[in-house]
């Protein structure tokens, strides 16, 4: 994005550009020429073998953390999609950039990830396998080019079926890469939808994975929106959807193993940094609901983060509280534009160098579907204000699955962490309800998005 001095000297003072001095920087052998972001649509961390998963859902993402820099903790800015991705390529949260649901656009002077690379040379490309991902205007113009994979597919169960669409993602992908070369700069952003329910996972994952592969009415879109919060539903239910999502992600991982040995081949794996990460995480009941979107407990917060390539250690985890609003700024210093910010986010390199001396450990959490909830987490202490039924408080250290409200029992704390997060999210206003077409409004109702 160009901007002109002026008006660049008082977005700058607002807080709402990104860092304008391109330089190398010392951190190992950085910059990274070219930058390849992952987002894998609704995958919790806990599901993945490199954050503890019991089954083998995820050899290659393991691998990649294994060569590089996993983050324990990182905490996305919204339990869904559009809020989340946008607070992710603008180092914003959702109330500071203005986009909280389907129809919001940015607000203006806020810059965005593509178009600060793009200012400065870099090819800037997006293949995505959902409208939703990247629903602003400004978002999509500041990529040189946006390719949407279809996800939708026939009619089936009362509603249409999200198919798995990863092998066609990475064919896009691979297409765009193979006119690039060594020597190009270029920022590719890629979002994979497979993880996302409808669960439907190959006949033979799905029974590596101990499901029934003649049963997926489980893991069906309508099935999980009339179950939303039907606390009886059957175990073996709750059990067959869980291994079916399981074997969405050993899918999709097997896919990702394609594309990296592909970057390998191609000489276009040093001097780049792969980021992998997720907007959401998944609910199965833990707290009374499936799906996403309304809820800001850890199922649905704790994402995977992922760090690759030039300068990233090999084989550390970082156990700092991070935000997916770190993203943006981190991967602009790799790539060497570094300067004075004023964004949510901070670049997550001093971690990377085991400096968290200045490092806040905090991050917060914002537009749910229902516009009425925030999180605030610092450390393990984590707080959720719900204004309809007040403040839930949690440590996460001696309560990880969030079954002890500790609110009556520690005012100070919360008191403490509501002025932290006022602080943090000072635009605490509901949010103006979404302006959709018919043909939106039915769509978002088919991913249960929209209550019927």
């Amino acid at each position: 994005m160009r901007v002109p001095t002026v008006v660049a000297g008082v977005l700058l003072a607002a807080g709402l550009l990104f860092g304008s001095v391109l330089r190398p920087l010392a951190t190992g052998d950085l910059p990274a020429r070219r930058v390849v972001l992952i987002s894998i649509d609704t995958l919790r961390a806990d599901r993945l073998g490199s954050y503890g998963a019991a089954r083998p859902t995820s050899p290659a993402l393991d691998a990649l953390a294994r060569g590089g820099t996993r983050f324990a903790s990182c905490v996305a800015p919204a339990p869904w999609t559009p809020p989340s991705h946008v607070a992710m390529l603008t180092g914003l949260y959702p109330s500071r950039n203005g986009v909280q649901a389907v129809t919001d656009q940015l607000r203006p002077g806020v810059a965005t990830l593509p178009g600060e690379m793009r200012a400065r040379g870099f090819q800037t490309a997006a293949v995505v396998a959902s409208d939703l991902v990247i629903p602003c205007t400004r978002c999509r113009q500041d990529f040189d080019s946006v390719t949407e994979i279809p996800s939708r597919g026939d009619q089936a169960n009362g509603g249409p079926v999200v198919v798995d669409s990863g092998e066609d993602v990475t064919k896009a992908a691979v297409d765009w890469l193979r006119m690039r070369g060594a020597r190009d700069r270029f920022l590719l952003f890629l979002h994979y939808y497979d993880v996302h329910s409808d669960y439907r996972p190959r006949p033979a994952i799905a029974l590596r994975f101990g499901a029934d592969p003649r049963d997926l009415e489980p893991g069906n879109n309508r099935f999980l929106i009339d179950n939303r919060m039907n606390a009886d539903l059957p175990r073996p239910a709750i059990e067959q959807m869980r291994r079916l999502y399981d074997g969405e992600i050993r899918q999709l991982d097997e896919i990702l193993r394609g594309l990296f040995d592909f970057l390998q081949a191609h000489g276009l794996w040093e001097g780049t940094l792969i980021v992998v990460t997720a907007d959401h995480g998944e609910e199965f009941l833990e707290h009374g609901g499936l799906l996403h979107g309304r809820t800001l407990y850890e199922e649905l917060l704790h994402v995977p983060l992922i760090l690759s390539g030039p300068g990233i250690p090999r084989g550390r985890v970082v156990p700092n509280v991070v935000s997916l609003v770190d993203i943006a700024p981190t991967i602009l210093e790799a790539v060497g534009v570094s300067g004075g910010t004023s964004l949510d986010g901070h670049s997550l390199m001093p971690l990377l160098a085991d400096d968290d001396r200045s490092w806040q450990n905090r991050a917060a959490s914002e537009a749910d579907q229902e516009h009425r909830k925030r999180m605030l987490r610092a450390g393990n202490l984590k707080l959720i204000e719900d204004r309809s039924s007040g403040a839930e408080l949690y440590d996460l250290a001696a309560d990880p699955e969030e079954r002890h409200n500790l609110a009556a029992d520690r005012p100070a704390a919360v008191a403490d962490l509501a002025r932290a997060l006022q602080r943090t999210l000072p635009a605490s206003a509901p949010h103006a309800p979404e302006h959709l077409s018919d043909e939106a409004r039915q769509r978002l109702k088919a991913l249960g998005y929209l209550d019927e």
